[in-house]
C-alpha cells in the first residue's frame, strides 16, 4: 500500500476541501460542518469526493454523501504468457485453447500449423479487487487424443496431445501335415516382449492381440510389432504376414529317413566269402587260395594213386 492518499471534497463540482489519509488515521476522515443548502438559492448541495492518482493503483469510489464514501485502491499490473502445442503421433487439424480467470472462461484461441501451434495472451490484468488473478488454460477435448498441460503463467504453458489410436493383430496357425499340440505365440513391441497368446485346436488355431497403441507415448514414433513362436518339437516354423494384415504361422512336420525291412542293404546281401566289387586285393587273395587248394587236391590224388600201384 501507499504511504498516504489525498481525498478532495467537491460541492456541486467545486472543490471545497481536502484531507490526507494515512495508516495513522486508519485511512479514514470525516468532513464536518458542511452546509446542506446553498445560501444563495437554497438548493440542496451535492457533495462528491475524488482521490489523487496513486502510481500503480486503480481507484474505485462507492457509497454516497449520506452514508459516506469508500475509496478502494487496487494495485494494477499487466501479465502476458505463451501457449504452445506439442504432438505425440500425427497432429489434428486444429485445437481450441481456452483462457480462464479464476475458473471462468475469458478468451479462446485456435492453434493450427499456420500459427506454428503457438499463441501469446497479452495485456491481461494482474489484479482484481487487490488480489492477484489466477490464470489457467484448458483445451477443448479432441477425439482420439490424450491431453496433458504443463507450465505456468511465469514460464508459459505447453499442451501435449498424444495420439491414442489402437490396433488389433490377428494370429492364425496353419499345419503342414498332421497337427501338433497347443502353441505359444509371443508379441514384441520394438523388440521388447509385451504379451503372449496360446493357440489351440478348440480355438480354431486363431487368436488376436487387442488394443495395441499404434504410436509410442514417449516420442510418437509408430511402434513396430513382431511375433515369434515357441519351438514345436518335430516341426519347422514359418511366419508370414504383417502387423497391419495379421500374422500366419505355418508349422510343417520334419521329414525323418525310414528303412524298408524288405529291401536289404548292399552289405547284407553280400556273402562273407565273396570279395567286394572293385576291391583288387581281395580278388588276388581269393585267387591264391583257389590255387593252393587245387594244388593240394592234386597232390593228395597223386599220392593215393602211387600207393595203389605199389600194393
Amino acid at each position: 500500500e501507499a504511504g498516504s492518499v489525498t481525498i478532495r471534497l467537491f460541492a456541486d463540482g467545486t472543490e471545497t476541501s481536502n484531507a490526507v489519509l494515512t495508516e495513522e488515521s486508519s485511512w479514514k476522515h470525516v468532513f464536518k460542518g458542511l452546509p446542506k443548502y446553498d445560501d444563495k438559492d437554497g438548493h440542496e448541495i451535492k457533495y462528491t469526493v475524488t482521490e489523487d492518482a496513486i502510481a500503480g493503483y486503480n481507484a474505485s469510489i462507492s457509497g454516497s454523501e449520506s452514508e459516506g464514501y469508500t475509496i478502494t485502491n487496487t494495485i494494477k499490473g499487466k501479465v502476458s504468457f505463451s501457449v504452445s502445442k506439442k504432438w505425440i503421433g500425427p497432429a489434428a487439424d486444429s485445437v481450441t485453447i481456452y483462457l480462464l480467470s479464476d475458473g471462468e472462461i475469458l478468451q479462446e484461441m485456435k492453434l493450427t500449423a499456420a500459427n506454428s501451434w503457438k499463441h501469446t495472451f497479452t495485456g491481461l490484468e494482474q489484479y482484481k479487487n487487490g488480489a492477484e488473478i489466477k490464470y489457467t488454460i484448458q483445451e477443448k477435448e479432441i477425439s482420439g487424443y490424450d491431453i496433458s498441460i504443463t507450465g505456468s503463467v511465469e514460464t508459459g504453458f505447453t499442451v501435449t496431445n498424444a495420439n491414442t489410436k489402437t490396433m488389433d493383430i490377428p494370429v492364425e496357425k496353419k499345419w503342414g501335415g498332421s497337427e501338433g499340440g497347443n502353441v505359444t505365440i509371443r508379441l514384441y513391441a520394438d523388440g521388447v516382449e509385451i504379451d503372449k497368446q496360446n493357440l489351440t485346436k478348440s480355438g480354431g488355431w486363431k487368436s488376436k492381440f487387442s488394443d495395441l497403441r499404434v504410436y509410442d507415448k514417449g516420442d510418437g514414433h509408430e511402434i513396430a510389432y513382431t511375433i515369434t513362436e515357441d519351438n514345436v518339437e518335430g516341426y519347422t516354423s514359418k511366419i508370414s504376414g504383417s502387423a497391419g494384415s495379421g500374422y500366419i504361422v505355418t508349422n510343417t512336420k520334419k521329414e525323418t529317413p525310414e528303412t524298408d525291412p524288405k529291401k536289404p542293404t548292399t552289405e547284407t546281401t553280400r556273402s562273407s566269402n565273396t570279395p567286394k566289387t572293385g576291391d583288387d586285393s581281395n580278388i588276388a587273395l581269393w585267387f591264391m587260395i583257389m590255387l593252393i587248394s587245387g594244388g593240394l587236391l592234386l597232390f593228395l590224388l597223386y599220392r593215393r594213386r602211387r600207393r595203389s600201384k605199389t600194393q
